[in-house]
């Protein structure tokens, strides 16, 4: 009986708010794992069609089936779509100089004068001018 004993006293609210962040750990976890359930049973098409993203009357074909068609160089540019109802105008070529590229890049930024050229294939669309837009 000469043993000293030794008692610790512990706070209930402690444990309390211990299983309540348990708890909603549990929660959060299940949670996430249902979602990653969801997404594999659910096709992207059907979540497409409920957002209204998936509408098939876009001028390209869907991206799945491009893969499958012939790249075109028989025409006025290359592409995997399909001609339009407008003509295609003359190229007009612009030159956009980049004055963030510097030595340390190399090329173009040792000598100081890099530019980056767009070409644009442009739709003949009676009534529209497009090099009035490009003088403002």
């Amino acid at each position: 009986m000469g043993e000293v004993l030794e008692a610790e006293l512990v706070d209930e609210r402690e444990q309390l708010e211990r299983r309540q962040l348990n708890g909603a750990l549990g929660a959060t976890v299940g949670f996430i794992v249902v979602m990653m359930l969801l997404a594999t049973l659910f096709p992207s098409t059907l979540i497409n069609d409920i957002d209204g993203s998936g509408g098939g009357d876009h001028w390209l074909p869907p991206v799945e089936h491009r893969r499958d068609l012939e790249y075109r160089i028989d025409d006025v540019f290359s592409r995997v779509s399909w001609n339009g109802s407008y003509g295609i105008d003359e190229v007009r070529s612009v030159y956009v100089e980049v004055n963030t590229i510097t030595a340390a890049d190399g090329g173009a930024g040792v000598t100081g004068d890099a530019e980056v050229h767009l070409g644009f294939w442009l739709p003949v669309i009676e009534g529209c001018d497009w090099d009035s837009l490009t003088d403002t």
